[in-house]
């Protein structure tokens, strides 16, 4: 346990004993199950996000339905059905955006 470096608080060490109370069998504890501790590397910067235009993001988001749905539109496990789209309003879409039935540009 002192080799451990206990970076919360004091319930941290508290609930530790618990649970090994609770989980040991015998009379006394003879092993500590000891949370895993992560390395800890510097905070590095977020990546910036892509931008992309609302019809490239809209896009991707169809051609995505159409490949889990393998190519299905209508009906039940459609991409319209995964979308919550009426099947008229995503055929509408598709065609504004260039995406054909076997869900290429």
């Amino acid at each position: 346990m002192k080799q451990y470096h206990w970076p919360g608080n004091i319930r941290e060490l508290e609930n530790l004993i618990e649970r090994n109370v609770l989980l040991t069998r015998d009379d006394m504890i003879t092993s500590m199950v000891l949370p895993t501790q992560l390395e800890q590397h510097p905070a590095a910067a977020p990546p910036e996000p892509v931008a992309t235009t609302m019809s490239d993001g809209e896009r991707a988001h169809i051609m995505a339905a159409l490949k889990k749905c393998n190519g299905k539109i209508w009906g039940e496990g459609g991409a319209a059905h995964l979308l919550n789209l009426p099947p008229t309003t995503l055929n509408s879409k598709m065609k504004k955006l260039g995406i054909r039935k076997d869900f290429g540009v």
